[in-house]
């Protein structure tokens, strides 16, 4: 996937569950793609193979240059 947009879903569930979801969506995202999550919503402490970019006044994630190998890219 090129695009991942999730924006205020994660936030009802437990960590456990988020943990799965970006596993999850780390396999799919493609190398240079983009994770847009909602404003309240985050990787961090949750799953390290993402980075926070922030563009103009936001911000999205990508996967980081280590994760599955590829390295990621920053617009």
């Amino acid at each position: 996937m090129d695009l991942i947009m999730i924006r205020n879903v994660m936030i009802y569930f437990d960590v456990p569950t988020k943990k799965d979801i970006l596993a999850r969506l780390a396999r799919v995202l493609k190398p240079d793609g983009f994770l847009l999550l909602g404003g309240a919503e985050t990787t961090l402490n949750l799953d390290d193979s993402y980075r926070r970019v922030e563009f103009h006044k936001t911000s999205f994630y990508q996967l980081n240059g280590d994760s599955r190998g590829h390295p990621g890219s920053v617009i």
